[in-house]
């Protein structure tokens, strides 16, 4: 079972040349249920705490019963809320994961590997840095994806600027996300599948990096 606790703000607002603000800022955060492990991929903003500890209590869930968080990357507004997890939960970065004992395993080799039964973790980088990570699930026969900042809608209708450490990178990780998935999550705006998925994954196979 897969659901959005809440859908992810980002609303830029254009200063000056080489300055903008970003009013409002937070993530969306996404429960997977499976086979009785709980996994919550990015944990939002600190605007969101409340409103992630309601989500979870209206599903009968506390913080301590989540096993796995992962985050995407490590920006603020996707992975703020992460202490409320640090003394139960495992958590996972694209480099490593951060153990509820205080130890970390770090492996800067691996691209994609199972988190538990039908999920994996992929990377896919360009957003951030070479850590972004995206998640992978069998559901209702179909792929589902969560991935952060790898994909935003606005970005790839070109209605605003790019937000990629490494352009090139970047565009590779969306043409691999649009290939592998039926369903995409991202980290702000709407969830994406059917009719949609279809009009987008145009865009996306035609999509030129601007210089």
């Amino acid at each position: 079972m897969i659901e959005v606790l809440f859908e992810g703000v980002h609303t830029n607002h254009e200063l000056e040349e080489g300055r903008y603000s970003i009013d409002p800022l937070a993530s969306s955060s996404i429960l997977i249920r499976h086979h009785g492990v709980n996994v919550l991929f990015d944990t939002s903003a600190f605007i969101y705490q409340e409103k992630l500890l309601q989500a979870l209590e209206a599903r009968g869930l506390k913080p301590s019963d989540i096993h796995h968080v992962v985050n995407s990357h490590y920006h603020f507004d996707h992975c703020s809320n992460n202490f409320l997890f640090s003394k139960t939960a495992f958590i996972h970065t694209g480099d490593g994961v951060m153990h509820p004992n205080g130890s970390a395993h770090i492996d800067r080799t691996r691209r994609v590997w199972p988190l538990v039964k039908n999920i994996q973790l992929i990377k896919t980088p360009g957003h951030s840095g070479t850590e972004d990570l995206s998640l992978m699930v069998e559901h209702e026969g179909e792929i589902w994806m969560c991935v952060g900042d790898a994909f935003r809608e606005d970005i790839v209708r070109k209605e605003c600027r790019m937000s990629a450490s490494n352009p090139t990178i970047f565009l590779d990780s969306l043409k691999f996300i649009f290939s592998k998935a039926d369903v995409i999550i991202p980290g702000h705006g709407r969830m994406v599948n059917g009719k949609l998925k279809e009009e987008l994954k145009k865009l996306v196979d035609t999509f030129t990096l601007e210089s």
